[in-house]
């Protein structure tokens, strides 16, 4: 989560990333990790994604076509 200024850290909306507020609290960890000395990681490929609508519907990992590019059979 730092920038490329040393000591800058950027978390949530601001840096860019996926745009979700449990992801953000998640870069804060990290980038307090990072900042006590540890080398903390975070797997942004396995973050949920939810869609509070009615039915309300939920997603992780990899969609259809990125599961076909890399060669799974996937069986919809």
């Amino acid at each position: 989560m730092e920038t490329s200024v040393r000591n800058i850290y950027a978390i949530g909306d601001c840096n860019g990333g996926v745009l979700l507020a449990h992801v953000g609290s998640a870069e804060g960890v990290v980038a307090a990790e990072h900042i006590m000395g540890r080398r903390p990681a975070m797997n942004l490929r396995v973050v949920p994604s939810g869609v509070y609508t009615k039915p309300e519907l939920a997603s992780v990992g990899l969609s259809e076509a990125e599961a076909r590019a890399q060669g799974y059979q996937v069986k919809v």
